[in-house]
Order: C-alpha cells, then sequence, then structure tokens
C-alpha cells in the first residue's frame, strides 16, 4: 500500500515538473506553423468557393422590372395626359439563384406622384432590388415625363336633327330627348375648347364624310352593281371608274367596313331609311344560302375561308358582321337574320374561329380570332340569343379570353396575316 501512494506521487511529481515544458514546445511548434494553419484555412475556404460557385455562378441577366404610378387613383381630379413607360429594362449581376428571384418580380420601380402639382414633371426611373446579393449594372429609360392635368365639367344640351322622311304611311310626331343635357368630364384645356355649337358641327362633318363614301347613285354606281350600297377602305371618294380607267385602290365594298359605317350611323341617330335599304343590297349578296356571309365579292384571297365550287365559304366574323349590318338596317322580314342566327347557333366555337375553310386557308382560321370574339358577342347580345353552340356563349367566350391573355396583359393573333 505504502509503494502504491510513492508511485502515485511520483507520477504527480512528473506530470507538474513536465507541464511547462510541453506547453512551451506546443507554443514553438504553433509559431512555427502560423502559416501553414492559415494556409489550410485558405484552401479550405477556396474548396467551399468553388463548389459553391459551380453550383450557383455568377451571372448577368436582363430583367424587365415594371412600373408603378403611386396615388393616381387617389386623385379623382387629376388626370395623366401622357404615357408613361410600363416596364424598364435592367441588367443584374447576381448568382444565378438570386436572378432567377429577381426575374419572378424582385426588381420593380417606383413613381409617387402623390405630392406632384398639375403640370410637367421629370422623375427618375429608379430600379429597386429586393434579393441580395445582386447588382444593378445599367437600366433603360432612366427618366420619364410625368403629365399631370385637372379635370373639369360641362353641361350641354343635346339637340336633336331630323333627316329625312317618314315612311309612306307613318306621321313623324313631336320628338322627345331624354336626357335633354349631358355632363362631358375631361381635361381643363378640352373643356375650354368645347360647346355644344363645336360638338354638333363636328358631328355632321363626319357623318357627311361618312355618307358621301357609300357607293350609290350619287357616285355613279347602280343597284346592279356588285359594290352597289356598301362600303369600303378607298383613301378617296369611291366613284365608279369610267369604262377601262384605272380604279384606285380599294374602291370596292367589303362586309368589314359597312358593318362599322353602319354602326357609327346609328349611333349618330341617323333615320335616314335609304341609307339602310341601300346598305342592306350590298349586306344580303354576302350571305351565303346556308345562313352564313363571307367578307367580299370575286377576291378568294380576302375572304379568309377560301372557294370551293364557285362559292365562298361562310366564317364566323363576317357571319356576325352580317347578322349585325341587317340589324342595323332593320330587316323588316328578318329572313336573312334568322338565317345568319342559325348559323351562329350551329356552328359558335369560342376555341377558334368557326367555318369550313379550304387547306390552303386554314392558316387564316386564328388569324382574326379577336376580331371574331368581339363581333360575335355583339351580334348574339343585341340578337338576344344566351346559348349558342349548345353552351353559354358568353361564359364560355369569357373563359377561353382570360386563358389566351398573356403574361404582360395583352392579347395577340397567333397568326399575324391581316
Amino acid at each position: 500500500m505504502r509503494g502504491t501512494v510513492r508511485a502515485a506521487a511520483q507520477r504527480a511529481t512528473f506530470g507538474e515538473s513536465t507541464r511547462p515544458r510541453y506547453n512551451k514546445l506546443m507554443a514553438r511548434w504553433l509559431a512555427n506553423n502560423v502559416g501553414l494553419m492559415g494556409l489550410a484555412v485558405l484552401l479550405a475556404f477556396a474548396v467551399w468557393l468553388v463548389s459553391t460557385w459551380q453550383d450557383n455562378p455568377i451571372e448577368e441577366g436582363v430583367i424587365m422590372a415594371p412600373v408603378e404610378v403611386i396615388g393616381l387613383n387617389l386623385r379623382s381630379d387629376t388626370i395623366l395626359k401622357n404615357t408613361v413607360p410600363t416596364t424598364v429594362t435592367t441588367v443584374v449581376r447576381a448568382p444565378r439563384s438570386v436572378l432567377q428571384a429577381l426575374a419572378r418580380g424582385g426588381v420593380r420601380v417606383n413613381v409617387d406622384i402623390r405630392q406632384f402639382r398639375e403640370g410637367d414633371h421629370i422623375v427618375e426611373l429608379i430600379p429597386r432590388i429586393g434579393i441580395l446579393p445582386a447588382t444593378l449594372l445599367s437600366s433603360s429609360p432612366v427618366t420619364t415625363v410625368i403629365s399631370l392635368e385637372r379635370l373639369a365639367q360641362v353641361d350641354l344640351p343635346v339637340n336633336m336633327q331630323v333627316r329625312g322622311e317618314p315612311a309612306l304611311g307613318y306621321q313623324l310626331l313631336s320628338p322627345a330627348i331624354d336626357p335633354d343635357h349631358v355632363v362631358i368630364t375631361a381635361p381643363r384645356q378640352i373643356i375650354s375648347q368645347v360647346s355644344s355649337k363645336d360638338l354638333l358641327k363636328a358631328r355632321d362633318a363626319w357623318l357627311k364624310n361618312l355618307l358621301d363614301r357609300q357607293l350609290t347613285e350619287k357616285l355613279g354606281w347602280k343597284p346592279a352593281d356588285k359594290q352597289y350600297g356598301g362600303w369600303g377602305y378607298c383613301r378617296l371618294i369611291p366613284k365608279k371608274p369610267e369604262p377601262n380607267a384605272v380604279a384606285p385602290p380599294l374602291v370596292e365594298s367589303n362586309l368589314s367596313a359597312t358593318v362599322f359605317a353602319l354602326e357609327a350611323l346609328k349611333a349618330a341617330g341617323v333615320k335616314h331609311v335609304q341609307v339602310y335599304r341601300e346598305a342592306e343590297i350590298f349586306i344580303r349578296r354576302c350571305q351565303n344560302d346556308d345562313g352564313g356571309f363571307y367578307f367580299i365579292y370575286d377576291d378568294p384571297v380576302r375572304n379568309k375561308a377560301g372557294m370551293e365550287g364557285g362559292r365562298f365559304h361562310s366564317y364566323g366574323s363576317t357571319t356576325a358582321d352580317g347578322l349585325r349590318a341587317l340589324r342595323f338596317c332593320q330587316d323588316e322580314e328578318g329572313r336573312g337574320e334568322e338565317a345568319a342566327k342559325r348559323w351562329l347557333d350551329k356552328n359558335f366555337r369560342a376555341d377558334t374561329h368557326p367555318g369550313k375553310y379550304i387547306e390552303a386557308h386554314e392558316r387564316n382560321r386564328e388569324a382574326v380570332y379577336y376580331y371574331y370574339a368581339a363581333s360575335v358577342s355583339k351580334a348574339l347580345r343585341a340578337a338576344k340569343v344566351t346559348v349558342a353552340g349548345g353552351t353559354p356563349w358568353a361564359e364560355a367566350l369569357t373563359a377561353e379570353l382570360v386563358k389566351r391573355q398573356r403574361p404582360d396583359g395583352s392579347w395577340a393573333n397567333p397568326v399575324d396575316l391581316v
């Protein structure tokens, strides 16, 4: 027992006597190898950096930053007169993962106009980066102009002008106008230039121009002429050319121009029966036996569905135009109108432009889809049709238009042929 205690005491004495020496040796080793230790740390960091860079390298990317005008909806008495850029093109350097996140709305440009007064203001378009690390290298445009103008109102009387005479057997009673006044809201500069006399003068000038361009006897056209009664795209007054003379471009009537002309005349309150009767002659010439319509006579190119067996095929946009045009003309017999409604009911499609297209014209089907959507919705609504093609057409067309909307909010025909 006594030997065991002595051995333990010796080990303790040895440990206490050698510890300072050990510490000195360790300190000396550390001092002599501090460079190697630092190099090891640097190498470890470099390995980590290379590994990270390979998985998530630094890249440059172009990001379209949306521009938001703040405060415009809070100013009911002010209007923005000019067009402000909807996006700013930015070039950003950042790790790949950050760039991908920034492309999903991480870069924005805010233009705060809450303190702006009426007039022109030059403002900077400063992109704000919402995710870091990232560096903005450039942006364009860098400035824009904000033009604000106060709104004003003017109360104007509604005046009626009656043109032509009632049909045989009818008597014109005293006209009544309701409402007899309208309130117009517009920028102050425009309001200061407007009077009821000016509005009537401008309207009458446009109506005269429109009526002067209808292809009728006053321009040398006869009811036997295929062009008679309609309107076309000619920029000159479409007088009938002399025999063997060269006609100006686009002098002929077409169904699209005709329905737009009739819509304008109806909106202006033109009640001249003869104008509509003459137009109806041209419209009926564009209707097929199946009740549908085509665009123009003698033109296999501009009739989108093409020609087969000596007849132009009916298709959706023209049949909708034809139905609307007949209604504007107050088709008293109703036969052409009912036949057009039956064609639309049978062939209506929300997902495509309906009609029987020849193979060479099949690519035309989608070229005027949105024209078709606009015209068929007006035609069916005016005819009080709620179901077409076996489906509630308004809901089906709405769903298709929502599906076709682009990420930037716009719509565009998938085929550009018109």
